[in-house]
């Protein structure tokens, strides 16, 4: 871009700022789609974790209902003094059974989680290399740089602003809520 304000004054610098916002766009795109991946992942951690703590609540609530159920039984038997010893390892074998099972569902949830939290942070990586690409395309000093993407309500925020070196700087923003399409969350393959 030879001309900045459109007048005759030619820019010293020669830099190309149509081409920045287009890379910013490009950039921010590409970030807004791993970031909605994130949100995706977080939810499905969060769902995980409510599952496991469901099933676990219920399994214990299984053992009570078991060991009042033997109980019961117990006390309408005509043999209590024989069967007692009986129902006492009923009560045992089964809680530990449980346990057993608890144990095992937690373990594989938290697996998931693991693998869930492993994904995060790889797309948290993809972003930061994303960005310090962005970042290292532009030929003139970086004095200071920030790159904010925020989550709204409608939508996505997204500002870059760049300072460089002579008291330069460029800031672009895109309020995704003022366009049709990024006016909501979007999944990635859209």
């Amino acid at each position: 871009m030879k001309y900045l304000y459109g007048d005759s004054t030619e820019f010293p610098l020669q830099r190309d700022f149509l081409g920045l916002l287009e890379n910013f766009i490009d950039t921010s795109v590409k970030v807004i789609t791993i970031e909605n991946t994130i949100l995706e992942l977080k939810e499905d951690i969060r769902n995980k974790r409510k599952l496991r703590d469901s099933v676990l609540e219920e399994m214990d609530g299984f053992i009570a209902v078991v060991e009042n159920a033997i109980s019961k039984a117990l006390s309408l038997s005509k043999q209590q003094d024989i069967i007692f010893g009986y129902t006492e390892k009923s009560k045992h074998f089964i809680e530990k059974f449980i346990n057993e099972v608890k144990k095992e569902f937690s373990d594989n949830i938290s697996k998931e989680i693991k693998q869930l939290e492993e994904k995060i942070k790889v797309a948290n990586d993809e972003i930061k290399k994303t960005l310090k690409y962005f970042f290292i395309l532009d030929p003139l000093p970086i004095i200071n740089k920030r790159y904010t993407l925020k989550i709204t309500k409608e939508g996505y925020s997204a500002e870059v602003k760049v300072e460089y070196g002579g008291d330069i700087s460029c800031i672009f923003e895109i309020e995704t809520s003022e366009l049709p399409f990024w006016n909501r969350h979007v999944k990635g393959f859209d």
